[in-house]
């Protein structure tokens, strides 16, 4: 019996070792294999609103999405652009101007990380009521 046992034993070496050496080359061949990774922090959701108005000295920001009015808090940290990236204060917001919020729950209340304006009011105020025909389809075709 005690033959038997050192086979089994030197069998189950001879196995180990030779697993040895593969690990060992398939760590080598994907040098993250044996990594274990922290989760990334998930984006903060980004959210299409209109501005419907802004108490700067509150900091707070009320915005329609769908038919719903929304209030975002706003922190020293939020950082306020314009579509290029052009930075921008809290008091350029104006009612009407079209904005991209991504924004954190703190609490149940939705706090803004980063505000752009995609579109100012004043642009789509632009255009309107300049032609003769009002936009009713009575301009002529010259081409």
């Amino acid at each position: 019996m005690n033959r038997n046992f050192v086979a089994v034993i030197r069998k189950k070496l001879s196995v180990a070792g030779a697993a040895i050496p593969l690990l060992l080359a398939v760590l080598i061949a994907f040098p993250g294999a044996g990594e274990v990774r922290a989760a990334q922090p998930a984006a903060p959701p980004k959210v299409q609103a209109t501005v419907k108005s802004v108490d700067a000295a509150q900091g707070l920001l009320t915005t329609k999405m769908e038919k719903k009015l929304t209030i975002f808090s706003l922190t020293p940290q939020t950082k306020i652009t314009t579509a290029a990236g052009e930075p921008l204060t809290l008091t350029d917001l104006k009612k009407g101007d079209e904005i991209k919020v991504a924004w954190l729950d703190n609490a149940g209340k939705p706090v803004a990380t980063e505000i752009a304006v995609i579109l100012p009011a004043s642009f789509k105020e632009q255009g309107k009521g300049q032609g003769k025909g009002g936009g009713k389809g009575q301009g002529k075709n010259n081409g």
